[in-house]
């Protein structure tokens, strides 16, 4: 679904961007879709004939548009910088196709490892011994057992955890403390948070806002609590910085703080994000190493 999201906000952007109608957009990026997204797009591009804002009709299908996508097309319609905001939300989830994708293809080396040691290892021991060549299976099986039952009941806790909650931050505050792991997953969070804040800030979105959404966007319940006090300071119309907990990275608090003192706080929120978005690519790659 993210993946059709890029090519029909790129799409939507640079037809806007050429001078098309809202409406003869729609039907033209309608022609790539597949059925479901044609489905949709056309009772949009209906609506939208019928006098609903096209944010408005997105969300009324919120299973297919995130908020994040809601709020910021209806900034981009308030400001006249729809097909400006349609190209950062195709950026966004681009770079979060391509963060996934590295994630998956540098673990699939190690696995690969782990099964071939799986199937390599008690052959020595089952030729030297003597042992009969029918306990070679059962052997195979007892070494994967050691990987796919901590993967399994990691994603049984995923899948059936709170998503919010204090029991979840508990979890997220765990997972943060496994080494290099954590660290990716804090500067993974982190990145997200500043990614989202900048798109929002640029676009012209209420600080108040932006806060609340990228902080509800970044993933973790533990960092986002420690976020948390930026949204509740901008609220009470003090600096973003003087809310956030201190247990965070100094490198990202500094950082935050000279965005707001210089005024520059979208380039200062865009940079950071590309940062940790970059370290924790780094480290999931070591952890695949």
């Amino acid at each position: 679904m993210a993946d059709f999201r890029i090519t029909l906000y790129q799409n939507l952007s640079t037809l806007l961007s050429a001078g098309l109608p809202i409406l003869r957009a729609l039907h033209t990026v309608q022609n790539n879709a597949s059925r479901r997204w044609k489905k949709h797009l056309s009772e949009i591009e209906r609506e939208v004939s019928g006098g609903y804002e096209l944010s408005e009709s997105m969300s009324r299908r919120p299973r297919y548009f995130a908020k994040l996508d809601i709020t910021l097309t209806k900034i981009g319609e308030q400001t006249g910088q729809l097909a400006e905001v349609l190209n950062s939300l195709s950026q966004w989830y681009e770079l979060r196709r391509k963060l996934k994708r590295l994630i998956i293809a540098d673990l699939a080396y190690p696995i690969f490892i782990i099964h071939l040691a799986a199937f390599i290892l008690p052959i020595p021991l089952i030729a030297l011994s003597g042992m009969d060549w029918s306990t070679y299976l059962p052997r195979v099986l007892a070494i994967l057992s050691f990987f796919y039952v901590p993967v399994i009941l990691i994603c049984l806790i995923c899948r059936f955890f709170p998503q919010q909650g204090s029991i979840r931050r508990l979890f997220d505050e765990v997972c943060l403390k496994i080494p290099l792991l954590g660290s990716a997953l804090r500067s993974l969070a982190i990145g997200r948070f500043c990614y989202t804040f900048s798109i929002m800030y640029k676009a012209g979105v209420p600080i108040i806002e932006c806060a609340l959404l990228s902080h509800e966007s970044c993933g973790n319940e533990a960092i986002k609590h420690r976020l948390k006090g930026g949204y509740d300071a901008a609220r009470n119309g003090t600096p973003m910085s003087q809310g956030f907990s201190q247990n965070l990275d100094a490198e990202f608090l500094e950082l935050w703080n000279i965005g707001e003192e210089s005024g520059n706080l979208d380039n200062a929120s865009e940079k950071l994000g590309q940062i940790y978005l970059d370290k924790a690519r780094f480290r999931f790659e070591l952890i695949a190493s």
